[in-house]
């Protein structure tokens, strides 16, 4: 582990920032976006600092993991609904030009990631700050999720999403085992279950927060040696349609 504010690393963030969860929520069809006047959610890969990406987070952009394909090439993709046809992964004209369509945000074109997300739902502590002085792994960079401090499920808590950057792109046994020991860690940190553990899954997408700048960094760049090694760690199920976390979608 290492402390650096100027550390570059690679994630993929959509084209527009999202002043609502209802809003991102639309975008992910092409009909939704039209209806409020965006466009369909897409991703471009980028090299940010943590500055630079906590900027793209607290006005509404959405993040993913990195995927591989052959931006010429055509694929077949099979919809949620059982649709089958061929499709460039790129936008090729448009708004969202060169930016990767959401039906290539998938396992089968997974390339790696450098980002951990875990986000908190529920949580006793009142002050971030307090939860964060528990952690064995503290986070890169934390920033709100858009249910902060509201009333979900009957239950008013603190809710946030905290980033650990690694310090390369790890393929996919090494970002669930890395992601897999942050969360199993926290729970035992913080003696509380964690509410929902979709940063685990590779092609999950983490939407960011619009009106609620409150932020927290250590600048901590974390290397696979940082965590535990385990051992017939099973992997998470892939993911199909929407997760249920408050913005957390697949």
């Amino acid at each position: 582990m290492m402390q650096d504010s100027t550390f570059r690393f690679q994630t993929s963030i959509s084209l527009e920032g999202y002043q609502k969860k209802s809003d991102a929520t639309a975008c992910l069809s092409k009909a939704g976006a039209d209806a409020i006047g965006m466009n369909k959610m897409a991703f471009y890969p980028r090299s940010v600092t943590v500055d630079e990406f906590l900027q793209y987070a607290t006005t509404g952009h959405a993040f993913c993991n990195i995927f591989a394909f052959d931006v010429n090439q055509k694929y077949w993709v099979t919809t949620s609904t059982g649709k089958h046809y061929e499709s460039y992964p790129v936008y090729r004209n448009g708004p969202n030009k060169g930016a990767m369509k959401l039906s290539f945000k998938s396992d089968q074109f997974f390339y790696g990631s450098q980002a951990v997300y875990v986000d908190v739902d529920y949580t006793r502590y009142a002050n971030v700050r307090d939860y964060l002085g528990t952690l064995t792994y503290p986070p890169t960079c934390v920033y709100m999720s858009y249910s902060d401090g509201a009333d979900k499920g009957g239950v008013v808590s603190r809710r946030f999403r905290m980033v650990y950057v690694l310090d390369q792109i790890y393929g996919r046994d090494e970002f669930i085992r890395i992601s897999t020991a942050i969360t199993d860690q926290i729970v035992i940190d913080t003696a509380e279950p964690m509410e929902d553990d979709c940063g685990k899954r590779p092609s999950q997408y983490m939407n960011g927060v619009y009106g609620n700048n409150e932020t927290y960094t250590s600048y901590y760049i974390y290397t696979a040696t940082d965590f535990p090694q385990s051992y017939d760690q099973p992997s998470p199920p892939q993911s199909q349609g929407n997760a249920g976390d408050e913005d957390a979608v697949v």
